[in-house]
C-alpha cells in the first residue's frame, strides 16, 4: 500500500485504538455464548443419543439370542437331549454353559450381551423337558426393565413375556421378523414394568395404511396399575398419543383406565390445526404419506425442582416437539409401568421399545 503523498511526505496514518478490534478471534463474551449454546444443544441431544445406542445394542442382543436358541435346538436334535436340565440364571454360570456345550462345534466363541449389565440366561421347562435362552432384561427381577426388540423376537419368546408381564387384551400379537402389532380397540393395552425414576422411552413404529385416516398409537408412561398386576388394567398415569385421526400428537392423563377431552385430562395437542395448543408445522393434517411412515417417539421424564411434579420432553424422529412440560406425578419406581395402546381396526406395528435411565 502507498502511504506517501505526492510531495514525498508520509501521510497521516491514524489508528483509532478506542474502536480497534482484532479480526483474528472471538471476544471472551462471544466464547461464553458459544459454550452455553453448545451445552444447551448437548443437553437436548443426549437423551436421543443415549436412547439410540440402547436401541442398537438391544437389537444386536435380540439377534444373538435367536442364534443361541437355534444352535441349542441343533444340539438337542443331534444329542437327543437338551444342553442342561436345570435353569442357569447367573451370568458367569450361563457363559460357562455356553462354553461347555456349544463353543467349538456350534459357536466360535461364547455370545455375550452388548448392553452393559445384561446377559443371556438359560431357562429349563421341566414339563416340556427342554430349555431356551432368554435375555436378562426380560426378567421380573431387581434390575429395571430395559428394552424389547419386538422385530427380533420369536413367538415363544413373546409368549414367555406375556406370561411374565401380563397382557390385558387379545388383539396384540407378534409377527416374527416384523414386530408387535395390534388391530385392537381403545381398551386393549399391554404393559411392561419400568423401575426407573428418570428415564427415556423410545418407541419405533409404523401405522398401517388406511383410507379413513383413523387409528393411532398410545405410549403410556408414569403409570401405576391397581390390583395384582398389569393384566388387571386399572391404570392411572399419562399417555402420549400419535393420533392419525386428530392429525395431532396429544398428551392425555389417564385415570382408572379412562381418558376424556376434559381440560384437566387433555393436556396438550401438538400439530398444525386450529385445535392444536402447541403449533408445529412439521405435523401435517390428513397426509397419509406422512402419518404412515416409520416414526420414532422418545419420551424423556426427569425430576423437577417442585415436589410432586416432573418434567416431560418429547422427541419426534430426534427433534424436540415438547420441552420441559410440567406434569403432576409422584410414581413409586416399584410400581411404575410403560405401556402400548392401539385403536380402530387399521392397526400399527411396533418394531421395538427401549426404556433407559437418564
Amino acid at each position: 500500500m502507498n502511504y506517501w503523498n505526492n510531495a514525498g511526505k508520509c501521510k497521516d496514518r491514524r489508528l483509532d485504538y478506542g474502536n480497534w478490534r482484532s479480526n483474528d478471534g472471538f471476544t471472551l463474551t462471544e466464547l461464553m455464548v458459544v459454550v452455553v449454546v453448545l451445552g444447551i444443544l448437548a443437553g437436548l441431544s443426549l437423551p436421543r443419543f443415549a436412547a439410540g445406542i440402547a436401541a442398537s445394542q438391544s437389537r444386536v442382543d435380540q439377534a444373538n439370542l435367536r442364534v443361541l436358541n437355534q444352535v441349542s435346538d441343533v444340539y438337542r436334535v443331534t444329542h437327543g437331549q437338551t444342553i442342561e436340565t436345570v435353569s442357569v440364571v447367573d451370568a458367569e454360570t450361563a457363559l460357562a454353559l455356553q462354553r461347555n456345550t456349544l463353543v467349538g462345534n456350534y459357536l466360535q466363541d461364547a455370545i455375550t450381551a452388548q448392553r452393559p449389565g445384561e446377559h443371556f440366561y438359560w431357562l429349563f421347562d421341566s414339563e416340556e423337558g427342554r430349555g431356551r435362552w432368554l435375555y436378562s432384561v426380560h426378567q421380573l427381577a431387581a434390575q429395571p426393565f430395559a428394552g424389547l426388540g419386538f422385530a427380533g423376537m420369536e413367538s415363544q419368546e413373546f409368549a414367555d413375556l406375556q406370561a411374565r408381564y401380563g397382557q390385558s387384551g387379545a388383539s396384540w400379537s407378534l409377527v416374527e421378523g416384523i414386530g408387535l402389532q395390534t388391530t385392537g380397540n381403545g381398551t386393549d393395552l399391554v404393559f411392561f414394568e419400568n423401575r426407573q425414576s428418570e428415564y427415556t422411552v423410545t418407541t419405533r413404529f409404523q401405522m398401517q395404511p388406511s383410507t379413513s385416516n383413523r387409528g393411532g398409537l398410545g405410549i403410556a408412561f408414569e403409570t401405576t396399575i391397581a390390583g395384582d398386576g398389569p393384566t388387571n388394567n386399572g391404570d392411572t398415569g399419562y399417555i402420549l398419543q400419535f393420533d392419525r385421526g386428530f392429525s395431532e400428537i396429544a398428551l392425555r392423563k389417564r385415570i382408572d383406565s379412562t381418558e376424556s377431552n376434559a381440560e384437566d385430562r387433555l393436556l396438550a395437542r401438538i400439530g398444525n390445526r386450529s385445535t392444536s395448543t402447541i403449533k408445529n408445522e412439521a405435523i401435517p393434517y390428513r397426509d397419509s404419506d406422512w402419518w404412515e411412515q416409520e416414526r420414532e417417539l422418545t419420551i424423556a421424564v426427569q425430576d423437577s425442582s417442585t415436589p410432586g411434579t416432573r418434567l416431560l420432553t418429547v422427541y419426534l424422529d430426534g427433534v424436540a416437539i415438547l420441552e420441559n412440560f410440567v406434569i403432576d406425578s409422584q410414581v413409586d419406581p416399584a410400581n411404575n409401568f410403560v405401556g402400548l395402546r392401539g385403536w380402530v381396526s387399521e392397526g400399527v406395528i411396533i418394531s421395538d421399545m427401549i426404556v433407559d435411565a437418564l
